[in-house]
């Protein structure tokens, strides 16, 4: 048992018997994830797990290129301890970006387990000159995303990153990124686990 695990399940009212919640990689495909770039971490309390991108960008020069995108998908597994089944509750996505002025940048990402009609959608729009890191939440306004409750749930992410050149400038260089100057940022999903 994780030291942290055991006072946020007894908090949850899931029995310490029953606590085995897990989240594994199921597939990570797009031009944004090649393999190997990247990572998906559960936290030692259970009640988030993290997705870090070490290549997650996309980026050109103004001139011949006018406009420039990537995407990834992310399919998890995530076994909830019996009798309950896993609810994400937020997703905090986090990046970096150098926008020149005249040129935007877009930021899209959405999330729903399988079966579920409802998907939660986040983005933002990056109008340039910007520069630094961003973040968007998506609260879940609905209410938490809920997973089935027999066995596993499967949980799929969606993230898209584009540019545009617009009005800016020949030779301007914009830059936007699903991770950071110090490559620490990431894509972090916050879980509860709920009765069934």
């Amino acid at each position: 048992m994780i030291s942290g695990l055991l006072p946020v399940l007894l908090a949850a009212g899931v029995p310490v018997a029953a606590a085995a919640p897990a989240v594994e990689v199921l597939n990570v495909n797009g031009t944004g994830c090649r393999q190997h770039t990247t990572a998906v971490a559960l936290s030692p309390d259970r009640t988030a797990f993290t997705i870090t991108y070490s290549a997650y960008l996309t980026q050109f020069t103004t001139g011949s290129v006018t406009q420039s995108s990537v995407e990834c998908t992310v399919n998890l597994k995530i076994t909830a301890p019996s009798g309950y089944a896993p609810a994400v509750t937020s997703v905090d996505y986090r990046g970096f970006a150098e926008i020149a002025p005249g040129a935007t940048g877009r930021q899209s990402a959405s999330y729903r387990f399988h079966g579920a009609a409802r998907v939660e959608s986040a983005g933002r729009t990056f109008t340039g000159p910007f520069s630094g890191d961003w973040q968007v939440t998506d609260p879940a306004d609905g209410g938490p995303s809920v997973g089935g409750c027999a066995g596993s749930a499967v949980l799929d992410l969606d993230s898209s990153l584009g540019l545009a050149a617009g009005s800016s400038v020949a030779g301007s260089a914009s830059y936007l990124a699903m991770d950071s100057t110090d490559g620490v940022a990431s894509s972090t999903c916050h879980l509860i686990w709920q009765r069934c």
